[in-house]
């Protein structure tokens, strides 16, 4: 149970968004839960709905843009196999490429790719502008760990129809 930070009506958590309960909240609030939820059916039902634009600058689309919806970050963080390690360490003193390293590296890039796009859709946005990513690969206390981070704007674009 909670109360409403504007009436001081005892309701249900469940019942509450942005601490308000159902009669404080304006009818904007449940359309915009009900288009998330829609949104959300439709991504589960169709995985390829998610054709989002992704780019590392803004300026190629910048005269596109109509409006910029905020922030959308993504990350993910592997733990490495030791054995592999052990490999990547004999690698590292001969010299050559690390295979493994490159897989995880992979498909750290294209789990990444898939949750802005993702994230970016259920808000409703048309293309995640100025992303960057960044790596780190932390190789201590006897175990490896890749982290990869993610942020980018997103945006929704002009209708020129």
């Amino acid at each position: 149970m909670a109360t409403c930070k504007s009436c001081g009506k005892v309701v249900s958590v469940l019942d509450m968004v942005d601490g308000l309960c159902k009669e404080c909240q304006s009818p904007d609030v449940f359309n915009e839960i009900a288009l998330k939820k829609e949104r959300e059916a439709e991504l589960a039902a169709n995985a390829n709905a998610v054709n989002s634009i992704m780019l590392t600058t803004e300026m190629a689309i910048a005269d596109q843009v109509e409006t910029r919806l905020g922030m959308v970050t993504a990350q993910r963080i592997y733990g490495i196999n030791i054995i592999k390690d052990l490999f990547s360490f004999v690698r590292d003193i001969v010299g050559g490429r690390i295979n493994s390293l490159e897989r995880a590296l992979s498909d750290a890039n294209r789990d990444i790719h898939k949750e802005l796009r993702e994230k970016a859709y259920l808000a409703g946005a048309d293309a995640v502008i100025a992303v960057k990513i960044e790596h780190t690969y932390n190789n201590s206390n006897a175990g490896s760990i890749l982290s990869v981070f993610a942020t980018g704007t997103m945006v929704k674009l002009k209708n020129d129809s």
